[in-house]
């Protein structure tokens, strides 16, 4: 049977065409020319890509937010209220991917560190360690899923000395410390000397072996000090 003819058949919808994206483009904002993936996405824009960079529009919206905080925290209040059941429904599924956001950048970044425990080579459980017992000073200064970003980022840290343990070589490890604990009374000669030693970068083990102390001894004086500087 023959088909109909060419001028009666419907006409098919033709596809919009892609916006052809330039390799480099000027941002409108400062002015210099970047990349095409330094600029977000805009399917209305000619050239598919927005006029500010990703930069620029970070610092724009930043500045927005605060200057404007208090109308979106009250705009936030009224659509909460308006349906809190597809708010809580939404925090619940935030909440299981940024644990497992964080989950993977954690096995990341104990494959820079080897992915196994240093003591018995196990390969599950595993908890970073510092050797040096710095951590309640790293632990002031950055928070754990800050640093283990960080590790995923720059490799190996540098400022601070880590190692992955098992959770059971761990707390043997923590427990070793604590029979190592026991303390005497130091001059204050000697509390200002283990504080002089700690700056210049010295670990509590070495501090020990240097003023004849037990880790124990200098492990509590130093955190002390810590807490009330000595003149």
């Amino acid at each position: 049977m023959p088909g109909r003819p060419r001028s009666e058949r419907p006409e098919r919808p033709k596809k919009p065409k892609k916006p052809v994206r330039p390799r480099r483009k000027r941002c409108s904002v400062c002015g210099v020319v970047k990349p095409g993936d330094e600029y977000h996405h805009d399917s209305e824009a000619p050239d598919g890509l927005r006029a500010q960079c990703k930069e620029c529009r970070s610092e724009y919206m930043h500045e927005y937010g605060i200057a404007h905080r208090e109308e979106r925290r009250e705009a936030d209040r009224i659509r909460r209220a308006r349906d809190p059941e597809h708010y809580r429904q939404y925090e619940e599924n935030r909440r299981e991917e940024q644990i497992a956001k964080i989950k993977a950048v954690r096995k990341e970044a104990e494959q820079v560190y080897g992915g196994k425990c240093a003591k018995c080579g196990a390969t599950e459980e595993l908890e970073f360690d510092h050797p040096n017992g710095d951590g309640f000073e790293h632990r002031k200064i950055e928070r754990p899923n800050a640093m283990l970003l960080r590790i995923t980022r720059e490799g190996r840290l540098t400022d601070f000395e880590l190692q992955l343990l098992c959770a059971q070589c761990h707390l043997e490890k923590t427990r070793e410390e604590r029979a190592l604990m026991t303390f005497r009374k130091v001059s204050l000669n000697d509390k200002r000397r283990m504080k002089e030693l700690r700056e210049q970068g010295m670990s509590i083990t070495e501090i020990g072996e240097e003023l004849d102390f037990p880790y124990g001894t200098v492990s509590y004086h130093l955190r002390a000090m810590r807490r009330k500087d000595i003149e």
